[in-house]
């Protein structure tokens, strides 16, 4: 029986209603499960017919193969743990990144460097769902909605931290205009290196809109 390849993308489009027609879905894992063992994501998602590669081990290598403005989405699959030690750069407009799991299996960036942050570059950028842990003591920021830019959104995510001691200066540094940051968590003990929740960068995130 031949496999057809459109139908496992069809399959796991399913949890992401807003998925544009055009638009490519692209899958971030463990490397564990990219290579071997029963997940085994790599040979369940080959390359494209066109070349294009579906799997990735990290978010930022996904959205280096996003197409901007496509609507593509990557989808981070359950129990994923990322340390950052240096800045990600997320920069292609109109994607969506979006965290599958709940609980301990939420998908996880693991900041264990104080300038380790996720810097949202482009229009229209959505995240969704993961799971931003201080991993380190004073770590800078979390995320950074970078002022040159417009349309971002933050919904549904955690900030946390491990131990005491460890937390995030600044855990959202809202700078996009016409923004929205909502039904977010935000965790953190009371400690000298702990800032605050929501930043605002000056005048920057005019008509941004902050709730739940």
């Amino acid at each position: 029986m031949i496999q057809n390849q459109l139908s496992r993308y069809g399959a796991i489009s399913r949890i992401v209603p807003d998925l544009a027609p055009g638009a490519k879905l692209f899958i971030v894992s463990d490397s564990d499960d990219t290579t071997i063992g029963p997940l085994n994501i790599a040979s369940e998602f080959p390359v494209d017919n066109d070349g294009v590669v579906r799997v990735y081990t990290t978010i930022q290598a996904a959205s280096n193969a996003a197409t901007a403005n496509r609507g593509d989405v990557i989808a981070v699959l359950p129990g994923y743990d990322q340390s950052l030690t240096a800045a990600d750069s997320w920069d292609k407009a109109g994607v969506t990144v979006l965290g599958i799991g709940r609980g301990t299996m939420r998908p996880t960036i693991r900041y264990t460097g104080i300038s380790g942050e996720v810097g949202l570059s482009a229009n229209n950028i959505r995240v969704s769902n993961l799971r931003f842990l201080a991993a380190t003591d004073s770590v800078t920021r979390g995320v950074d909605m970078d002022t040159g830019f417009s349309g971002q959104t933050i919904d549904n995510c955690v900030f946390d931290f491990n131990a005491t001691t460890n937390n995030f200066r600044v855990m959202v540094r809202a700078g996009a205009p016409r923004s929205i940051i909502e039904n977010n968590r935000f965790i953190a003990e009371d400690t000298a290196g702990a800032w605050g929740a929501i930043a605002l960068k000056g005048g920057a995130p005019s008509f941004t809109t902050i709730k739940g």
